[in-house]
């Protein structure tokens, strides 16, 4: 089978960069912003080995990039919640993880960046990269990736509607991402404001701050006032993150 041949030239993404460099969420935090099962993040950030009776185990490794655990302290970077959702988006799109493990390894050995799927160049002018892969690999691969308008081949729009969320910098590096696991409420994760924590765009609160004071007994809707985020959003938020906190302390 011929190589996946590509253009692109990405900059690699320097181990010291604050976007990889820094912990910013633990895994169950990263799971619930995300909507991700906690047990499928798991796989993601820490692999996998089934043994099946009778039959060869079977190893996934690690496709999301994280720090070794230590007690409750954040584990995954801004580059690893990148990569998750992105995931995230690939699992909904109905492209099964084995298909995605091999694209990864492929496009780190073509690319040479092993952040790859971090990279917005692979969602704009790298587009070709994901069409040829999903040609040399099948076609059920091809059903999963991409749709046919116009008669001509682009990634589905749950791909597109979840690559949206994320804004790039001029080596396109993704540097803020609007969480695929809130519904109602808008919420931006910039690691270079408020030490990455996730903050609504109405009123600028970090969310964590509304889901303290919802758990410390005070009224939602004395809440929202203080913060200037609509209830309904704050509700979403002590839902989301909430979900997270309580499966930690028991």
């Amino acid at each position: 089978m011929p190589r996946v041949t590509t253009p692109l030239e990405l900059h690699p993404l320097p181990a010291s960069d604050l976007r990889l460099a820094t912990p910013l969420f633990t895994m169950r935090e990263t799971a619930a912003y995300l909507g991700v099962p906690f047990s499928t993040f798991h796989t993601w950030v820490r692999g996998y080995e089934r043994r099946p009776p009778g039959r060869p185990a079977v190893v996934g490794a690690a496709v999301v990039h994280a720090q070794a655990a230590q007690g409750l302290s954040p584990t995954v970077p801004f580059i690893g919640l990148i990569e998750a959702h992105v995931l995230s988006a690939f699992r909904r799109a109905g492209v099964p993880l084995p298909k995605i493990r091999a694209a990864l390894a492929r496009l780190g050995e073509d690319t040479g960046v092993e952040y790859a799927l971090a990279s917005g160049h692979l969602y704009t002018d790298g587009r070709d990269v994901l069409y040829e892969y999903a040609e040399q690999q099948g076609e059920d691969v091809i059903r999963s990736l991409t749709v046919v308008h116009s008669g001509q081949r682009v990634l589905r729009p749950v791909l597109e509607q979840d690559l949206r969320l994320i804004t790039w910098d001029e080596d396109a590096w993704p540097v803020t991402l609007r969480l695929s696991g809130f519904e109602r409420a808008a919420v931006v994760v910039d690691p270079e404001r408020g030490f990455g924590r996730p903050r609504f765009v109405h009123g600028g609160a970090r969310i964590e701050d509304v889901v303290d004071r919802f758990f410390g007994g005070d009224d939602i809707q004395e809440i929202a006032d203080d913060f200037g985020v609509p209830v309904s959003e704050c509700l979403e938020a002590v839902r989301v993150l909430g979900r997270s906190r309580l499966v930690r302390a028991a």
